[in-house]
């Protein structure tokens, strides 16, 4: 079997490149029999900063609404994944084609 490469691409988030994560994650990706290649993306990289500055703010945006509406933390932890999943996909389809729209 030939060799699959992958790449994925990560946020810079210390959780994500502390103690040398990336390295092993390099290592261990091996180990399966692919090449898979973790790399950090840039600061303010435009290929996925997109759902860093829109979806997110959407996202909490609705759930801030939820809070709003909600006295109870556990309520409100409860509540956090519906709201996640019933957002709007139409919001998001927006966001990414702006975003490939300014590419064009």
């Amino acid at each position: 079997m030939k060799d699959v490469a992958i790449t994925i691409q990560q946020g810079g988030a210390p959780p994500h490149t502390g103690s040398n994560n990336v390295a092993k994650l390099n290592t261990e990706g091996a180990k399966g029999g692919l090449i898979v290649l973790f790399v950090t993306q840039p600061a303010q990289s435009l290929d996925i900063n997109v759902v860093e500055l829109s979806f997110f703010n959407s996202l909490k945006s609705q759930i801030s609404k939820v809070k709003l509406h909600v006295r109870n933390p556990d309520t409100f932890t409860e509540k956090v994944p519906t709201t996640c999943k019933a957002y709007d996909r139409t919001t998001l389809h927006h966001i990414w084609g702006h975003l490939f729209a300014c590419w064009n």
